[in-house]
Formats: C-alpha cells, structure tokens, sequence
C-alpha cells in the first residue's frame, strides 16, 4: 500500500484548487488563488514542490502547463 503523501498548509490549499475542477491552467489557478496575497511566484514554487513530491502532474500546452492532480484527495494529509 502507498503511504500517504504530506503537504503544507499552503500546498493542500494549492491542491483544492485542483481537485475541483481539474486540470487546471497556471492562469486560472492564480485566479483562484488571488485572495491569498500570494504572489505568482510563490504559486509557481508550490506548483514546483507538489510536482517534485508526486501530488501533481503537468502537461505542456501551447505556452503553458496544465496541472493534474497525481494522487487524491484522501492519499494527503495535514
């Protein structure tokens, strides 16, 4: 059986976003994020550390990345 992954506080709300409605578009999901005053760099490190740690998937579309989540919801914890 997988063990189950640990995220940050910031990443799972990262995650959330994603797991909505996936996949999700760097642009739509710093859209999503913007009441977090966080800034797209700091979005774009969580992206990083969550595609290191196997939470996500991308896929190079036109310019861009689409994200998929890589495992669900129930597989992360706090």
């Amino acid at each position: 059986m997988k063990s189950q992954l640990s995220i940050s506080e910031s990443e799972w709300q990262v995650m959330k976003i994603i797991w909505g409605d996936p996949p999700k578009t760097l642009p739509e999901i710093l859209e999503s994020l913007k009441t977090t005053g966080w800034s797209k760099t700091t979005i774009q490190t969580y992206l990083a550390r969550l595609v290191k740690k196997g939470a996500l998937l991308t896929e190079r579309r036109g310019k861009g990345y689409l994200y998929y989540p890589a495992i669900s919801e129930k597989d992360c914890q706090l």
